[in-house]
């Protein structure tokens, strides 16, 4: 059960990542305030948490899509991002859950 909570705990931190990260103003051009919260995303190693997460639950698809979409958000726009997401490991796992999940 615990183990259960503990999953529940980090969807719904990922979900925030999310909200936090993502822009709602229509268009291509990101508010300087989401571009700032993004860099610091990646500054604080987060994306490096996504990706452990990630690996860690191959088999947790809404933790997954969550991941997904935070990495979507921090790395849009941001070769800087991209480059710290690859760091981290990001095209490996992505690979992996492209495997487990092929439909």
């Amino acid at each position: 059960a615990a183990h259960k909570a503990c999953d529940k705990v980090l969807e719904q931190g990922l979900c925030v990542l999310s909200g936090l990260t993502i822009d709602y103003v229509g268009g291509q051009t990101p508010r300087p305030r989401t571009q700032a919260l993004r860099r610091r995303v990646a500054g604080e190693g987060l994306l490096g948490v996504l990706v452990e997460a990630m690996v860690a639950f191959p088999h947790h698809v809404n933790l997954q899509v969550q991941a997904m979409h935070c990495l979507c958000n921090v790395t849009i726009h941001s070769q800087e991002t991209q480059q710290q997401a690859v760091d981290a490991g990001v095209l490996p796992a992505i690979i992996q859950m492209m495997r487990l999940h092929p439909h």
